[in-house]
């Protein structure tokens, strides 16, 4: 793995979300985003928060169904 992805994720999951114990983060990304969510998904769990993975075309989501979805999580990424 590219060491810049892992230090990307080290950002996004302790700084910017700050993943705690038990807590549920959706990753959300493209296909093209494969290796960030697979890194994203590792830290999560390594912080012992719960990883959910959305690997979705953007283009067939619609903004309420994402929306329902979001809210009953801690953290998107």
């Amino acid at each position: 793995m590219d060491p810049r992805v892992w230090e990307l994720t080290k950002t996004l999951v302790d700084y910017s979300v700050s993943v705690q114990d038990g807590d549920v983060v959706i990753i959300s990304a493209d296909l093209d985003g494969s290796q960030l969510v697979e890194a994203v998904y590792r830290r999560v769990l390594q912080r012992g928060g719960y990883p959910r993975n959305l690997l979705v075309n953007r283009a067939d989501i619609s903004a309420t169904g994402s929306l329902a979805i979001m809210k009953r999580q801690y953290a998107v990424i």
